[in-house]
């Protein structure tokens, strides 16, 4: 499988928080787990797209989402965050020389991207108070944490700071990714599971059950077309259209 975690537009704190909301459900360990095979990442992107495109075909057919379309797009969001984070944590344990690196490569854009961020709160285009929290960062996890808040920062503003820094989009993809996936391997709390793997396939199989749901919706919306309109989470087993829900 293929990441590209620096694609995750959701920040750290969301996917770890919605990674407890799913794991501490009182019959999380009831879940059959199902072995992923599809990248988490894409499953996320895959998951954002087919909820929005469900959403403009209810408005395009002047219908207003039910409150269970409702209710399955939040909980399909909230599993999509949780099955990433989840799979953060069962990466390999990477040599301390590829983290060291990574960290150089943190601290690089950190000295780019903070001393820019101040001086744009100095013009008045940033919130001070903003910029002075992410300067009393010291330690890595703190680089880290530095990253994802200076690129969400800049994203904020960045009609007004798009000629006005040395910023640009790339790097701040890149130090949403790289702060991310720091914050994965520096900072992760103790699993309860031990089975950081079992985890992951049973929040992927909830995903999937969710999805099929979703999908099975969507095709009372387009028919037949369903299999090349709407988009796949991955290759899974679909029920008879006619028990969708409604």
């Amino acid at each position: 499988m293929s990441d590209d975690f620096e694609s995750i537009d959701a920040a750290p704190d969301d996917l770890e928080r919605a990674f407890q909301a799913v794991t501490t459900r009182p019959d999380f360990s009831t879940v059959v787990p199902r072995p992923i095979n599809v990248s988490p990442v894409q499953a996320f992107h895959n998951t954002k797209a087919a909820v929005r495109k469900l959403d403009s075909k209810l408005e395009q057919s002047g219908q207003k989402p039910s409150e269970a379309d409702r209710e399955r797009a939040a909980e399909l969001l909230l599993l999509a965050q949780a099955v990433v984070f989840a799979h953060l944590r069962v990466q390999a344990p990477q040599p301390p020389r590829v983290v060291n690196q990574k960290l150089s490569r943190a601290r690089e854009l950190r000295s780019i991207l903070l001393p820019a961020a101040r001086a744009c709160a100095n013009a008045g285009l940033l919130e001070d108070a903003e910029v002075a929290a992410i300067e009393k960062g010291r330690g890595p996890v703190d680089v880290a944490m530095d990253l994802v808040a200076l690129a969400a920062l800049y994203r904020k503003t960045w009609e007004l700071l798009e000629n006005a820094t040395p910023a640009t989009p790339a790097m701040l993809d890149e130090a949403a990714g790289l702060g991310s996936e720091l914050i994965a391997i520096l900072n992760v709390s103790p699993e309860k599971d031990r089975d950081a793997n079992d985890t992951r396939d049973r929040i992927w199989a909830l995903l999937n059950d969710r999805y099929e749901e979703l999908w099975l919706r969507a095709a009372q919306l387009w028919g037949s077309r369903v299999a090349t309109e709407f988009p796949k989470l991955s290759t899974f087993r679909r029920r008879r259209a006619s028990s969708a829900p409604a």
